[in-house]
């Protein structure tokens, strides 16, 4: 259950469950159609990764979570094709589109997007393991929140300093630290996935 691997960030340190994750957007963001980020925080070997490009792509396929988002998409920023993505389309290619939209399908995802940003999801995962200058403009420019605004966006990172700046300019947004799987739930996923050990 990956809900016991999340912590928000700050003194109180209680469990988030990852259905909870975009509810208490504040009514601002709401009102303007501004982007809202989470920032997930953790270490090295955590689960960042199992948790936002596996586990929630998951549930969120068999509508067990986040069913207000019609489009999600799970990017790692450590390709170089998704750091140079320079358009939606781009970004909708990489994130599992099996072949390019038509012009009818490119105007109804635009008129879509247009109406509806709140509804599009997309997780940057290791913001880390590369730097934002090397990204696109059009990258920086959505992990920003400049561009794609409305959007509901996923960062995930190690705790690097200028990852921690990024955070503290954006004190709106969400941030969360990974504290990694408890041992019950490592050997409750094993036993499920393998099956009881014989012999």
């Amino acid at each position: 259950r990956a809900e016991h691997a999340l912590t928000a960030a700050g003194e109180s340190r209680e469990n988030v469950k990852l259905e909870t994750l975009f509810q208490n957007i504040p009514a601002t963001i709401k009102e303007q159609k501004h982007s809202y980020r989470v920032f997930a925080i953790a270490s090295g070997g955590c689960g960042k990764t199992t948790i936002f490009t596996k586990v929630a792509m998951w549930k969120w396929a068999r509508k067990e979570l986040w069913e207000e988002f019609d489009i999600l998409i799970a990017l790692e920023l450590r390709y170089q094709d998704v750091r140079e993505a320079k358009s939606l389309w781009d970004l909708l290619e990489l994130g599992g589109m099996d072949e390019p939209p038509s012009k009818k399908e490119r105007n109804a995802l635009r008129s879509h997007f247009e109406s509806h940003p709140e509804r599009i999801c997309i997780v940057f995962d290791g913001l880390d393991e590369t730097l934002l200058i090397k990204c696109s403009r059009f990258i920086q420019r959505v992990i920003s929140g400049e561009d794609l605004q409305g959007i509901r966006i996923i960062i995930t990172s190690r705790p690097a300093p200028d990852i921690l700046s990024l955070c503290a300019h954006h004190p709106q947004d969400g941030r969360i630290e990974v504290i990694g799987f408890r041992r019950s739930d490592i050997e409750r996923y094993v036993l499920r996935l393998l099956g009881p050990v014989q012999g």
